[in-house]
C-alpha cells in the first residue's frame, strides 16, 4: 500500500515518467511529497494531573502548568 501511495502522489505531481524528472523543481516537489508521506505522525499529549488531551505541539498544560506527557498506544 505504501508504494501505491507514493506512485499516486508522483503522478499528481507530474513525476510519473522519467522525462518529467528533468526539471529540478519537479524533482524537489516529488521529494517533498515523499517526505510528507513517510513522516511519522506526531503523537498527542496529555496532562498527567488532569488527564486532558492536547495537540502534539503543546508542551505545557495550560490548566495545571505542568509538562505534558506523550500518549502511548
Amino acid at each position: 500500500m505504501f508504494i501505491i501511495i507514493i506512485f499516486f502522489w508522483a503522478n499528481i505531481l507530474g513525476l510519473g515518467g522519467c522525462t518529467t524528472l528533468s526539471g529540478k523543481g519537479r524533482l524537489e516537489e516529488g521529494r517533498s511529497a515523499i517526505e510528507i508521506i513517510t513522516a511519522q505522525p506526531k503523537r498527542a499529549k496529555y496532562c498527567p494531573v488532569g488527564g486532558e488531551h492536547y495537540a502534539p505541539n503543546i508542551t505545557l498544560c495550560p490548566v495545571h502548568q505542568v509538562p505534558l506527557k506523550t500518549v502511548e498506544d
